[in-house]
């Protein structure tokens, strides 16, 4: 027999899950038609943050790639790099 990471056998959670949905379509169906029309919002939300942070996310690498080659030519010809703005203020603190 199998159960859960709580140590809850899945067949009588299974069959308890069933019995209140069951239950629930059979008590007050629009309730819970509505919950579902609810949570498919959530989750569509939540899609639209996740693309929206990996489209930032892809834009951050692009920039950080194109500054690692920026420095990294500068070091091949011997020249200093140019360091980003919020990096100026360490930089004279440590000099």
């Amino acid at each position: 027999m199998q159960h859960n990471g709580a140590g809850v056998p899945l067949d009588g959670l299974d069959y308890a899950v069933h019995a209140k949905l069951y239950h629930m379509l059979n008590e007050d169906f629009d309730k819970v038609v509505d919950l579902c029309m609810e949570q498919a919002v959530i989750w569509r939300e939540q899609r639209a943050a996740r693309v929206t942070d990996r489209k930032a996310m892809e834009r951050e690498l692009v920039r950080l790639e194109a500054a690692i080659s920026r420095l990294t030519d500068a070091i091949e010809q011997g020249q200093p790099g140019r360091h980003p703005p919020e990096r100026a203020p360490a930089r004279a603190k440590a000099s």
